[in-house]
């Protein structure tokens, strides 16, 4: 188990327990990504205050889980399916 601190935040977790990573807009002011893991009843939740924060943040934690490198239009296209889940 190998912890790793998350971009921008004091939360550290293990990438390889990350099952499913949300990213939604919770209203005109607020953007959450919601991360999910292995063995966990509870999500860890992130609010930022712009879409560009939240889509920065999800793009680094999925390079952490899975090593690949996500483009704008492939985020979008998570956010309109409601995340992503990780095998």
């Amino acid at each position: 188990m190998a912890l790793t601190l998350l971009p921008g935040t004091r939360v550290r977790l293990d990438p390889e327990q990350i099952t499913k990573i949300d990213i939604c807009c919770a209203d005109t002011a607020r953007v959450e990504v919601r991360i999910f893991l292995r063995d966990e009843a509870t999500h860890h939740y992130f609010e930022f205050a712009s879409k560009a924060a939240a889509v920065d943040f999800y793009r680094q934690v999925w390079q952490l889980r899975s090593g690949e490198h996500l483009a704008d239009r492939e985020i979008e296209s998570l956010m309109v399916n409601n995340g992503a889940e990780l095998a």
